[in-house]
């Protein structure tokens, strides 16, 4: 866990107890899976690590309410008075898109023990 409810809730956080475990949950696997886990070995979070947990979980709480609405459809754009709306027609590459964004503002840059980036992908030698 990256991410205690207190603190997310300090945060500003909107999501329940109930749905943050989840969200959290969610919000780990990415952040383990850009950084090859290497803080798995770390005791204490640090700071860059929490903010970047807290904005995955709330753009995943975005994304749900969003899919709620429009029954799994992003919305990309939306008109009051002609009563229309625009639909992305891959909602899943704007998420991939937004999560790398955050991950590289949050974590990018940041180093393990080692000195080793938490986001390099290539070779340890």
């Amino acid at each position: 866990m990256y991410l205690s409810y207190e603190e997310y809730a300090g945060m500003g956080g909107g999501a329940t107890s109930a749905t943050f475990d989840r969200l959290e949950k969610k919000a780990a696997k990415l952040i383990d899976r850009a950084t090859r886990s290497r803080l798995s070995g770390e005791t204490e979070v640090r700071s860059a690590v929490k903010h970047c947990a807290y904005e995955l979980i709330e753009m995943l709480r975005a994304e749900e309410t969003v899919q709620e609405i429009a029954a799994g459809r992003e919305i990309v754009s939306m008109s009051n008075d002609g009563v229309s709306v625009g639909f992305a027609s891959d909602g899943d590459g704007n998420r991939t898109s937004r999560c790398a964004e955050i991950l590289r503002c949050w974590l990018g840059g940041e180093l393990t023990s080692d000195g080793v980036q938490l986001l390099y992908a290539g070779c340890d030698a």
